[in-house]
This record gives C-alpha cells, sequence and structure tokens, in this order.
C-alpha cells in the first residue's frame, strides 16, 4: 500500500490542524472534532463529532492537537 493510499481521518479541527492537513499525503476522509461549534467543513473537509468515525473506512487517526494528547487518545481508545 503506497502513502497515496492510505486513508486518514484527522481529529481537532483547531490552531494545527490546517498544518497537518498540509502534511498529509493520502487521503483525508474528514476531521472529528469534540466541540460541535467546529461541527459542519472546514477547509473543504466535513468536520464530524468523533461519535461518528466508526463509520468511515479508515487506516488511521492523526490527532492534530497538542494539548491533551494523551486524554484524547484514551477517549479514541474507548471509542474503538
Amino acid at each position: 500500500m503506497s502513502k497515496k493510499d492510505i486513508k486518514y481521518i484527522v481529529y481537532g479541527a483547531g490552531n494545527n490542524c490546517e498544518a497537518v492537513l498540509n502534511g498529509i499525503k493520502g487521503e483525508i476522509l474528514c476531521i472529528a472534532d469534540r466541540d460541535e461549534n467546529k461541527w459542519g467543513q472546514y477547509h473543504g473537509y466535513s468536520v464530524i463529532a468523533p461519535k461518528y468515525m466508526c463509520e468511515y473506512d479508515y487506516d488511521y487517526i492523526v490527532i492534530s492537537v497538542e494539548k491533551n494528547y494523551r486524554k484524547i487518545r484514551k477517549e479514541l481508545m474507548l471509542l474503538g
């Protein structure tokens, strides 16, 4: 599988998100964020609630949030 074939969900539509989006070489399926004020669109990508990530066929989740990284990682692990 080449890097272009890898499918990603980006977690966090905050300050670092744009830089993360620009750095990903594969397909970005959507962005997930807990903040309902951010749900909708961001730079052409759908922003969804984390509970809907399971509806996507993705390979990796990239966490774009620096603050509370470990807490977010734990929450994502609990989501499955």
